[in-house]
């Protein structure tokens, strides 16, 4: 064994979710050879345990002992007496995995980073097809925040995996939370995947520990597909589910991908490819006071957008109880013979939103200099998951920013004083562009510490709780304005300053990669640390690579016939 190194082999490491630098699974029922093992401490033993006084050993490592046995000559042992391992090939048999992302939704923190899991496939001999999805996850369902993060980057949450049909899950994603879903099928030998199979079963009874920063749902299925293929990358790193999907395309280790859109994406998408009339003419019928227009049955390709609208947007407003079910029945039964008749040759991409895998890097690190009411500053920031409204959001479906743990530092050089300028525990924001049949709310959410000004704009770093509610609409394809009212709440140990305010701005997405973000805010407050002012800002990126970017502001903030100006240039980088 040692002279076949086998405890260096990527394999290996993936099936003790080693990253490089530790193993991931501390449970002593997992680790065989100790919390502080190694992976050759623990190769050697596996082979022990395999081999030793206990015949359950195999069924409880089959996946270990598969491979060991692949890689040199070892006894073999009775595996298909394993009875767990034949219950999961009963109830969840698998002729396929894909690897299934769900996006954002950043207004959501259970889901502000999306969701990767498994999807295990199998063709019956009828030719149907049964699919059951696989996910591991935590408890986060909860309203006090703080300690949610305390919890899950601390001390860590007891993670569970969950085994269930597919299409309740998409069902869940698709209807309830909105959020499109993109199918990665991964190209696997049947080898590969049995054995990737057979680690489900060892990971079925280990202790896992969630962590959202280094071993979160993402890190699980990373590893997961790593035991079925080697060549996907499984080095340390803080992993995002849209990062499995960029290793998984690095490795060339999946098919093109299929994506399904939400009711209200789709609504919305199909939406604006139709004129006024047809859309009233659709809203109409669907509704049951208008017969379907003739017009759906041309052997056209508007023709069939219109169809296949009729047919999302029936299924939208049963979900949303607009409908009864008998009237969606009813409309369904009309559209059928159409949508399988004359358009039954014709597909339709129904999604806005780019493949995930072309996002640019979710860390980021920044450098720049500002000129702030006269006095200069050196400022250095790094966030190190997600984005901000003033980078390049082209793949999402609308304009959005999550900030966790955005820290940025000041140095001011007259002062020679180094000190904090901003600490943003959880920021979210989302301007999804309203829609007449598909809705659609903007809001905002921010737990910082940071500057709040009074009436003579002085500053106090306090911390501050708020958060925004509003609308945004788009103007063609490049143009969205919003309106957002809220308020916060700015707290020191003796002091609670609360604040409400209101903002209007534009955001243009500009030719030669280039965006304009223009916004004017109102606020007032009620307390000596938190006055009255307004400002207004206008934020330039330029973005020089899918790596690089560039970003000018300049604004001011004013009360009466007090004016402070602030202006300055950032060099970002994102990997």
């Amino acid at each position: 064994m040692d002279a076949l190194h086998l405890d260096q082999h990527p394999r290996w490491h993936a099936l003790l979710h080693y990253d490089g630098q530790k193993l991931n699974i501390r449970d002593p029922a997992f680790l065989l050879s100790g919390v502080d093992g190694t992976p050759r401490a623990e190769l050697l033993a596996t082979v022990q345990a395999l081999y030793g006084n206990d015949p359950n050993m195999v069924c409880r490592f089959p996946a270990r002992y598969e491979w060991l046995r692949s890689q040199f000559d070892l006894p073999e042992l009775p595996l298909q007496a394993c009875t767990e391992i034949q219950e999961f090939e009963q109830r969840a048999p698998s002729d396929r995995i894909v690897l299934v992302f769900a996006s954002e939704n950043v207004v959501q923190p259970s889901s502000m980073m999306g969701h990767a899991f498994l999807k295990l496939e199998h063709v019956n001999p009828d030719l149907t097809t049964n699919s059951h999805g696989i996910s591991f996850f935590t408890e986060a369902q909860t309203l006090n925040f703080p300690k949610l993060m305390f919890d899950s980057t601390v001390t860590g949450k007891p993670g569970f995996f969950q085994l269930g049909p597919y299409q309740a899950m998409l069902a869940n994603y698709l209807n309830h939370e909105q959020r499109t879903i993109w199918e990665f099928p991964i190209k696997l030998s049947a080898a590969d995947l049995h054995l990737l199979r057979m680690h489900l079963i060892e990971l079925k009874h280990a202790k896992l520990t969630y962590f959202f920063q280094d071993y979160n749902c993402a890190t699980v299925v990373n590893f997961i597909l790593a035991v079925g293929n080697p060549a996907i990358d499984t080095h340390a790193a803080w992993l995002a589910p849209v990062d499995v999907v960029k290793r998984v395309q690095t490795a060339n280790a999946a098919d093109d991908a299929i994506v399904v859109p939400p009711p209200r994406t789709a609504v919305r998408v199909l939406g604006s490819q139709l004129d006024a009339a047809m859309l009233s003419s659709l809203h109409l019928t669907i509704r049951g006071q208008r017969n379907l227009p003739e017009q759906l049955s041309d052997d056209t390709d508007q023709a069939f957008i219109a169809a296949r609208f009729a047919q999302v947007y029936n299924d939208y407003l049963l979900d949303r109880g607009d409908i009864s079910t008998e009237q969606h029945h009813a409309t369904a039964a009309q559209l059928k013979p159409i949508l399988n008749g004359v358009h039954a040759d014709r597909t339709l991409n129904l999604t806005d939103e780019g493949n995930p895998a072309a996002t640019p890097g979710k860390s980021q690190i920044r450098s720049g200099f500002i000129r702030d009411a006269g006095a200069s500053q050196w400022t250095l920031g790094m966030m190190p998951t997600s984005h901000q409204l003033s980078d390049d959001n082209r793949r999402y479906g609308a304009e959005n920013a999550l900030s966790l743990f955005d820290t940025q530092l000041k140095y001011i050089p007259d002062r020679h004083l180094l000190t904090l300028d901003y600490l943003t525990i959880y920021g979210a924001r989302s301007h999804i562009p309203y829609d007449t049949l598909a809705g659609g709310m903007s809001g905002e959410f921010r737990m910082a510490i940071e500057d709040t000004f009074n009436g003579q704009l002085e500053a106090r770093r306090m911390f501050n709780l708020g958060g925004g509610i509003g609308l945004s609409t788009r103007v063609g394809r490049d143009m969205d304005l919003y309106m957002l009212s809220g308020g916060k709440l700015a707290m020191q140990p003796r002091y609670l300053a609360p604040q409400v305010s209101l903002e209007a701005g534009l955001i243009l997405r500009e030719v030669f990669n280039m965006k304009s973000i223009v916004s004017i805010r109102r606020t007032h407050g009620w307390h000596v640390l938190a006055g009255d002012y307004s400002e207004a800002t206008w934020t330039q990126s330029t973005y020089l690579s899918k790596q690089w970017s560039l970003q000018a502001t300049v604004g001011i903030r004013q009360h009466a016939d007090q004016g402070a100006w602030r202006s300055g240039i950032e060099l970002k980088r994102l990997f």
